[in-house]
């Protein structure tokens, strides 16, 4: 067992005199002793809640006192009840299998029951409460950490942050619920419920109210704005409450290689390997679970219409309210755009049949003669050359 010492803040009450009112030694009874009991568990020893002052509680209480630098006499007295109370542990928990080294727990519970863990900072009510090997870790925040198992390089703040994140490593959760539920690793997360439930997501970059929130099985994202790349749909949440920390309680199972920035970007896409940036941008685009897209939405409400094709494939859609109705199209702006203007030159690098069969109406093409052509409306195609 590691020794530790006290603060000096406590030097004045290890130095007050015994009443014998105030003593508790073998024999006592009652109330005061199971909650001398229940002190002596939340330091990890040894002794039955029975409220009786018996042979194991006065062994704890003398292996307590020993370590901490207090007469060895097997009595609880006021120097003794004013250590036991002293929240604040400095160079890790001295008593049991809890391991570690160089930790520090501030708070009610902080690193209450932490197995394995190294150079820890846990500050807030069950800060890091059953927290299995989390080594090089900083958690802050009621339940911050609570039942990650097996994490590494973690930093939590926020009620909930990262709890019952089991096998999650080198992640950073910063807000209400973050990364709750979370198995993840490499993770960066900050926001109100952001990233909630999301399992096994790895190496992702998620900032905003609820933004990613169960979003199942997401790699290599990064989704920033209130809402970006959430998913409420499809998605199974009954048993998230009180949930095991080894539940797979993640939601609908979604796509990876996503950058989803503003408000809602993204928001109920299912798909892959999508570039939206802007307010609701990419939020029509749903596309199947996992499927790459291979697109592009770029502006306020790109891709944000009751005209866009909800799965188009290699689509770009540039500036407000543009969409993509078709697979393998690159739309500019929107209705109200009067003029496109370039300072080069367009280049038709694809020839169509000069009839233009296979030509969307009302487009330029080059025909397979060479010569360029427009086709109408009505499906008539006419010459720039003059036929």
């Amino acid at each position: 067992m590691r020794k530790f010492g006290l603060f000096a803040a406590f030097v004045l009450l290890l130095t007050l005199p015994a009443s014998a009112d105030d003593l508790l030694k073998r024999g006592s009874r009652g109330e005061a002793v199971a909650e001398l009991q229940a002190q002596l568990r939340a330091w990890n020893l040894p002794v039955d809640p029975d409220g009786v002052f018996g042979p194991r509680t006065e062994t704890a209480i003398r292996a307590f006192q020993r370590e901490n630098f207090l007469p060895v006499d097997g009595v609880v007295g006021p120097r003794t009840r004013a250590v036991l109370a002293f929240n604040l542990r400095v160079g890790g928990p001295s008593f049991g299998p809890l391991g570690g080294s160089a930790n520090i727990g501030i708070g009610h519970k902080a690193l209450q029951q932490q197995l394995q863990a190294n150079n820890t900072i846990a500050i807030g009510t069950v800060a890091a409460q059953y927290a299995v090997a989390l080594a090089d870790s900083t958690i802050a925040g009621v339940k911050a950490a609570r039942f990650m198992r097996e994490g590494t390089g973690a930093t939590a703040y926020g009620f909930r942050a990262l709890e019952h994140s089991a096998k999650a490593g080198n992640n950073t959760a910063i807000g209400d619920s973050a990364l709750w539920h979370s198995q993840g690793t490499g993770n960066t997360v900050g926001g109100y419920v952001a990233a909630e439930g999301m399992s096994r997501g790895d190496e992702n970059v998620i900032f905003g109210r609820a933004a990613a929130r169960y979003r199942d099985n997401g790699d290599h994202l990064i989704l920033i704005g209130n809402r970006a790349g959430a998913i409420t749909s499809n998605a199974d949440r009954t048993n998230l409450i009180d949930a095991n920390p080894e539940d797979d309680v993640g939601g609908a199972i979604a796509g990876d290689r996503l950058v989803g920035i503003g408000h809602q970007a993204l928001e109920e896409f299912l798909g892959s390997d999508v570039l939206a940036a802007g307010h609701r941008a990419g939020r029509s685009l749903i596309g199947e679970a996992g499927a790459p897209l291979r697109s592009v939405f770029l502006g306020p409400d790109a891709g944000h219409t009751e005209r866009q094709k909800p799965d188009a494939a290699n689509s770009t859609a540039v500036g407000a309210d543009s969409w993509t109705d078709a697979n393998n199209q690159i739309s500019l702006g929107n209705e109200d755009v009067l003029q496109v203007r370039t300072w080069g030159v367009f280049t038709f690098s694809r020839a169509y049949p000069a009839s233009g069969e296979g030509v969307p109406p009302g487009s330029l093409f080059k025909g397979d003669d060479g010569k360029l052509r427009f086709k109408a409306d009505d499906g008539s195609v006419v010459s720039f050359s003059g036929e």
